[in-house]
């Protein structure tokens, strides 16, 4: 066993006559001792990945899109190399124990780091999150059939989106500003069929 730290240990082992009753061991050189040094090069292990400065565990939702994001684990006890591995598709900037990754519109996966000391080839610990990216369902219009004479106002739902898409077609048009889930739509002009009631 070992302390975690650098240094030197050492360890050291005596030989002895086991019973100098016994004839055939009176002969037998006692108390014969040999020493070892055996040097201690400890790493310390990544904590929790960071993301944007708050320590996750096992998992991380992200929603969709490109934002980059701040990722980090603490200093790690006489580590000098950290290698980061990501999602495929993800870009990183930087270098460290703190470094940006911008992510791929719609891909997962993980993040993991692995931390080294570059005077124990070979020694390495890690730390890693699972990310996760939300599909966005199908949306539905939130509304019946109607007869549309005047500007109406006309929402959708989608669960994990974030911003929506209006088209109309066929002598409607649809303003949405900001790409809500909510549009108001309109007729081009109005038609004679329409009256007050609508």
């Amino acid at each position: 066993m070992w302390n975690n730290a650098n240094g030197n240990g050492t360890v050291k082992v005596t030989s002895d006559k086991p019973n100098a009753g016994i004839a055939e061991c009176s002969q037998c050189p006692i108390g014969l001792t040999q020493t070892k040094t055996i040097p201690i090069r400890y790493l310390g292990t990544p904590g929790n990945i960071k993301i944007n400065g708050v320590a996750q565990n096992g998992s991380y939702q992200i929603n969709c899109g490109t934002a980059p994001i701040n990722v980090a684990v603490d200093p790690v006890t006489n580590a000098t190399n950290y290698v980061w591995i990501y999602p495929p598709g993800w870009t990183l900037s930087g270098s460290g124990n703190i470094v940006t990754l911008t992510p791929n519109a719609g891909s997962g996966g993980v993040i993991k780091v692995t931390t080294s000391r570059s005077d124990v080839p070979g020694l390495t610990t890690s730390s890693q999150l699972t990310i996760t990216r939300p599909v966005p369902s199908k949306p539905v219009i939130n509304s019946p059939d109607f007869l549309l004479c005047n500007p109406k106002t006309i929402t959708a739902t989608a669960s994990n989106a974030t911003s929506y898409n209006w088209v109309a077609t066929g002598g409607i048009t649809a303003n949405s500003p900001g790409n809500t889930n909510s549009a108001q739509i309109k007729p081009f002009r109005q038609q004679k069929i329409c009256n007050s009631r609508f």
